[in-house]
């Protein structure tokens, strides 16, 4: 027990110097991301996926159609 107080203030200047050394990676996300414009494949990839994920589930529902309003 009489070491501990001895160790303390050597642990307690270590981690202040570790996060000293980091301290410039926690500004790295500051500045918001530079735009860059959406080349044509990705403009038309996004509107195949929207297209895809609204007319599927409406293409299912209308050709079974009858089985829906069996009760």
């Amino acid at each position: 027990m009489h070491r501990l107080p001895r160790v303390c203030p050597y642990i307690r200047r270590l981690r202040v110097a570790l996060l000293c050394l980091w301290s410039g990676s926690r500004f790295a996300h500051s500045e918001p991301q530079r735009q860059r414009p959406a080349s044509a494949l990705e403009m038309a990839l996004g509107i195949v996926v929207i297209f895809l994920a609204f007319l599927t589930p409406c293409a299912y529902v209308l050709s079974n159609l009858s089985q829906f309003r069996k009760d």
